[in-house]
């Protein structure tokens, strides 16, 4: 499946849940522009990080919290690099240059994407985990997060995510075994 394919699974899957979040969402940015920011901030570009943002450029500032999986929201480009400077103060992580912020929530927990390989890490420094791969690619994590929803794991009302935790770590835990 191509990522394109792919980011049109999940978006026809968070439709039939929960169409009224597409409403908090970016538009999406023309190659270009992602290729200009991508250049100008040193990010190696990416067939899947490129395809994410032409999607849509993560959620609006200053509406509603909405997460995309439980405590994470896709951030927008913009986002990314001023997380990016907070990121760089965590003196704790190592190879902090590397990261860049994609989903992340208040809690500075953070689903970044690793420049140099292009897979997904997991930091959250308060838990003292800094930096667990989470994902082989953003392909793998956007089918990871479709499956969740198709499978019920996270369900969505129409204000915000109802995650079920339990079983959604029950299948990060089955998802790392495969």
């Amino acid at each position: 499946m191509t990522i394109k394919e792919r980011i049109e699974r999940l978006d026809a899957v968070l439709h039939s849940k929960n169409p009224s979040m597409f409403d908090y969402f970016n538009p999406g940015r023309s190659e270009e522009e992602i290729l200009g920011i991508l250049k100008t901030n040193g990010i190696r570009p990416n067939e899947s990080l490129i395809a994410l943002y032409q999607w849509h450029d993560g959620f609006r500032a200053g509406v509603p919290f909405q997460a995309l999986i439980p405590n994470g929201t896709l951030y927008s480009l913009s986002l990314m690099m001023d997380s990016k400077e907070e990121l760089l103060t965590w003196e704790e992580i190592p190879e902090r240059e590397d990261y860049w912020p994609l989903i992340g929530a208040f809690e500075m927990d953070i689903y970044a994407l690793k420049n140099s390989t292009g897979e997904i890490y997991f930091v959250s420094p308060i838990l003292q985990i800094l930096g667990q791969k989470a994902f082989e690619s953003i392909d793998s994590m956007l089918q990871f997060i479709t499956e969740c929803y198709e499978e019920g794991i996270l369900p969505i009302d129409r204000k915000k995510l109802d995650a079920g935790f339990e079983k959604y770590n029950d299948k990060i835990v089955k998802w790392k075994a495969i």
